[in-house]
Formats: C-alpha cells, sequence, structure tokens
C-alpha cells in the first residue's frame, strides 16, 4: 500500500509540474483575440518553492521546465513515500512564478500529467521584491481539489503582484 501510494503521488506531483509550461504553451494554443481587454502576461522566471523541507529545494534545475513553452517538457516535485500528504513530511511543495514587475493577475491557467491534483494559488504582496521564503511570505488566494489536467483559477478580486506561487 505505502509503495502504491508512493508511486500515485509520485505520478501526480510530477504531473501537477507541467503546469507551469502550459502558460508558455498558452499562447500558441489559445491565443487571446485582438481587441481583447485579457493579456497574457510574461512570465520572467520560475523557482522551486519548498519552505517546509529541509533542505529548501524542490527539484530547482527543473523549474525552467515549467515555462519553457515545451509541452513535453515540465517541473516535477521529489518523490515521496508513506502517504498522500507528501509522505507525512510537509503540507506541500510550489513553483513561484515570477512576472518581472507586478501586475493585475486574474486567472493563473495550469496543466498537469496526472490527476486529480489539488491546488491553491498564493500572491506575494504587491511591494515585495524578492522571492518568497516562507509560506507567510504569500497569501492563499484560491485552492481547488481533485482538478483535472487542465484548470483555470480564477483568482476572484484581481490581484496586484510580481510572485504568483502554484502550491
Amino acid at each position: 500500500l505505502l509503495l502504491t501510494t508512493g508511486i500515485v503521488l509520485g505520478f501526480v506531483l510530477i504531473s501537477a509540474l507541467t503546469v507551469l509550461s502550459y502558460l508558455s504553451f498558452r499562447s500558441v494554443q489559445d491565443p487571446v483575440p485582438d481587441g481583447s481587454p485579457v493579456r497574457v502576461l510574461d512570465i520572467e522566471s520560475a523557482h522551486d518553492f519548498d519552505p517546509q523541507g529541509i533542505d529548501g529545494n524542490e527539484m530547482p534545475r527543473e523549474a525552467r521546465f515549467a515555462i519553457d513553452g515545451d509541452a513535453d517538457t515540465g517541473w516535477t516535485t521529489d518523490t515521496y513515500y508513506g502517504s498522500s500528504e507528501m509522505g507525512g513530511l510537509k503540507d506541500g511543495v510550489g513553483l513561484i512564478l515570477d512576472l518581472g514587475v507586478a501586475h493585475e493577475v486574474h486567472q493563473v491557467r495550469v496543466s498537469f500529467r496526472g490527476r486529480p491534483t489539488s491546488l491553491s494559488i498564493r500572491v506575494s504582496s504587491a511591494t515585495a521584491a524578492t522571492l518568497p521564503k516562507a509560506l507567510a511570505d504569500t497569501r492563499n488566494t484560491v485552492t481547488a481539489n481533485d482538478v483535472g489536467s487542465d484548470v483555470a483559477m480564477v483568482l476572484g478580486d484581481p490581484q496586484f503582484t510580481r510572485y504568483v506561487v502554484v502550491w
């Protein structure tokens, strides 16, 4: 049972991390019509976010693959065994999307390889000038449980932020 849970969790996490590659891929697959008030924001960089981990790292070299525009690549997490809750070690891990400067963000669209997946979209304050280091440096805007492979997370009230965390 533990091995099966670990394999399933690993697959789900690998799939979830493909989320960010879709954000760049979306402009090719799902262009915004000319004249639309909606604009797809550029993501300057992506960074792993593991504030509850011992070393604070969660596959940092792979984070860039989440936004490279290649649907065949993505960011994956470490593998966690023992329970479906990150091996009982932490609440989760995430990926920080750096928009370069603060923007008004209304929605985040994410693609996963595996499903179902649960996630939250968190944001830093509008004045944050450095990457968040702890969950307390961000606030939760929206959460979804057991989503499929493609999800658009509407943030409710627009959020003015530079750093968006897919948690």
